[in-house]
């Protein structure tokens, strides 16, 4: 039979304390994590449902950079990164990772090592495994550049999958050297190299740990709801005997005679209870030769 609890006492408001913090905790928590989940929804529709197809007519217009003799690339990011960053990617409603058929597919003959040092595309690259070659290829119209691994197989009407994020400097600078002066190239570059954003994994991780933490407090607090004496406050009250005799000796004696004797402090003739964050404390006031001994208190 369900033990009746004494509503009027000091467990039970301890309980009832404890229950009402946690429960505005998880209901914040739940909150932030459904600000958190809509920030990075094109991180989980990647992963849930992958690459979708790029819109030309939109990408026509999302930008072109003119190819100069002039142009000169910042030594300090002349180097081809392995990343992509939100704010220098071509976004399209909240999708960032594209599927683009490589229609007049042609060879731009650069290539690259993971540092930035410019390779041979036709002998180099083959022995290099993580060389990174640079093609071409015409999206809505807009030439742009695409990169891929250098033992990749990529060919003329194929369909891929990648990110497209801003020209490298260094790419734009080295083809100053194999365009016609004053060709304009898109001011986006396809990457196919298989890479993820900068924060995309750190962000999907965090996000599944947010559920499980979610999930924790969710199933304490209905336990909490369902069977109070599970409940810190009253589970461990189990090691000084049978809880109901603990329970009711517990709540005489701290509506006889109770004394607070420090901030969150209050102790009867046995029991000493502390206030705690979740829940308050209970230890016996005394012992007999190093452990507990249970003594009901009787007027």
């Amino acid at each position: 039979m369900k033990q009746q609890l004494d509503k009027t006492g000091v467990l039970y408001h301890s309980l009832s304390r404890g229950r009402i913090k946690l429960l505005i905790i998880f209901v914040l928590l739940f909150v932030m994590f459904l600000c958190y989940t809509v920030s990075i929804m094109p991180y989980l529709e990647k992963r849930a449902f992958g690459a979708v197809p790029v819109d030309e007519s939109n990408f026509a217009v999302s930008g072109t950079v003119e190819v100069t003799k002039e142009y000169k690339a910042d030594k300090a990011i002349a180097k081809i990164y392995g990343y992509a960053l939100k704010e220098q990617s071509y976004w399209e409603n909240d999708k960032y990772f594209f599927s683009v058929k490589l229609d007049e597919l042609t060879s731009s003959g650069l290539a690259y090592t993971a540092s930035g040092a410019i390779l041979n595309p036709d002998t180099d690259v083959e022995t290099d495994p993580v060389a990174v070659k640079v093609d071409f290829i015409n999206i809505g119209g807009v030439k742009t550049a695409v990169l891929s691994m250098g033992d990749a197989v990529v060919k003329k009407d194929m369909t891929v999958d990648g990110i497209l994020t801003e020209i490298s400097p260094l790419i734009l600078e080295n083809l100053s050297g194999v365009l016609p002066e004053g060709e304009m190239i898109s001011k986006y570059m396809l990457d196919i190299r298989g890479i993820d954003m900068g924060s995309e994994f750190s962000d999907i991780l965090f996000w599944f740990l947010y559920i499980a933490l979610l999930l924790f407090l969710g199933i304490k607090l209905v336990i909490y709801y369902i069977n109070p004496l599970k409940h810190p406050t009253y589970k461990q009250l189990e090691k000084y005997g049978e809880t109901a005799m603990v329970i009711q000796d517990i709540e005489t004696q701290f509506k006889a005679r109770a004394e607070k004797t420090a901030k969150d402090e209050t102790r009867t003739a046995d029991w000493i209870m502390t206030k705690k964050s979740f829940y308050h404390k209970v230890e016996k006031n005394f012992t007999a030769k190093g452990s507990f001994k249970y003594t009901p208190y009787e007027k």
